[in-house]
């Protein structure tokens, strides 16, 4: 298994209380598939991604769930946002925007060949 996300719960905490963003998505990834997250607007497609890459913005933060990468459990990992960045360049993408002409599965494919 490359990626395992178990019960992932993110939330932010603002002066007005807590709003919880993700609530105990679970998933996996194998060697070889690809994975979109889809959904309507506002339901947390952009913090999953956010909070599996270490990238959730203050004052946001993953609150519980387990994430595994090749084995390792990252959420449990002190240098998870260093193990993270040195692999997501070559391990792990993204691929932010809303669907138009222009950024079908082609284009994606044709962007990344390029680089």
């Amino acid at each position: 298994m490359l990626l395992s996300v178990r019960d992932l719960r993110s939330a932010f905490f603002l002066d007005e209380g807590e709003l919880w963003a993700v609530d105990g998505i679970s998933f996996d990834v194998d060697v070889g598939e690809t994975v979109g997250l889809v959904g309507e607007s506002g339901c947390g497609k952009t913090i999953v991604a956010l909070s599996i890459l270490d990238l959730i913005p203050y004052p946001g933060r993953v609150v519980s769930g387990r994430v595994s990468f090749e084995g390792r459990d990252l959420l449990s990992t002190r240098d998870w946002t260093s193990m993270m960045r040195s692999a997501r360049p070559c391990r792990s993408s993204a691929r932010w925007g809303s669907p138009s002409p222009r950024s079908g599965p082609g284009a994606i494919r044709s962007s990344f060949l390029e680089e």
